[in-house]
């Protein structure tokens, strides 16, 4: 009986949606979908400016409590939005990477090689290029039209190993170091979180779930095992 009522306020939905659409033409549709994709494209644009911006300030903040300054500035109260900014500022990374060294096989470095060409700027000539905002603004425009942030993260697939190993190569501080080893343990605990508020988290097979438990329950002793025992500890 529920299921035919459902259907009955479906049928009167979809009939309240005609009659107020009521003579839409192809070109609407077109103009809709396209308002779509350019508002898509200004909210990366947005967001991966924000981590160019974290980025930039990142070396202003005394070592180690810049984590904590961001998550003040964004007024973070659950992790979630600490976690948006990290997404941010990953994908900045790969991009500002690509601009100053662009691979061609890259889809984001092709685009830059082509921005180059078309502003008639030499390779490692980017300081214009990255002048004042507007100037970082243009180029992201023109780097990420049309990307939705899942193609965005698809196209700069395989730049992470490489991004990586650059980064670790220019730590020369411990202090660094330590740094992300927290911050990872800081991601994974986050991870954690969100699986046990997440709705999805009933329809799991419960025994499977609580192995899972039971393995970090068993991991986070070792740990604490690990750093009780360690003789060199500081």
């Amino acid at each position: 009986m529920k299921k035919d009522s459902d259907k009955t306020q479906i049928t009167l939905v979809e009939t309240s949606l005609q009659q107020s659409f009521n003579g839409i033409t192809a070109k609407q549709l077109g103009d809709a979908f396209a308002e779509v994709e350019k508002q898509k494209s200004t909210w990366l644009v947005s967001a991966v400016m924000f981590g160019i911006k974290c980025i930039a300030v990142k070396p202003l903040i005394e070592h180690g409590n810049f984590w904590d300054f961001l998550a003040k500035s964004i007024k973070d109260k659950d992790g979630k939005s600490l976690a948006s900014a990290r997404l941010y500022m990953g994908l900045a990374a790969k991009v500002v990477r690509q601009i100053a060294t662009p691979e061609a096989e890259s889809e984001i470095g092709a685009k830059v090689i082509a921005y180059f060409k078309q502003k008639k700027i030499k390779f490692g000539k980017f300081d214009s290029l990255l002048s004042t905002e507007e100037t970082v603004l243009e180029i992201l425009k023109y780097l990420l039209q049309g990307y939705s942030l899942r193609g965005l993260t698809k196209a700069l697939q395989g730049i992470d190993f490489a991004l990586a190993a650059e980064e670790n190569r220019q730590k020369k501080l411990d202090g660094e170091l330590q740094q992300d080893f927290f911050d990872l343990l800081d991601r994974d605990i986050f991870s954690i979180d969100e699986k046990i508020n997440s709705r999805e988290l009933a329809r799991l097979p419960k025994e499977k779930v609580l192995k899972y438990a039971d393995a970090l329950v068993e991991r986070g002793q070792k740990l604490r095992a690990a750093v009780e025992n360690a003789d060199d500890w500081e």
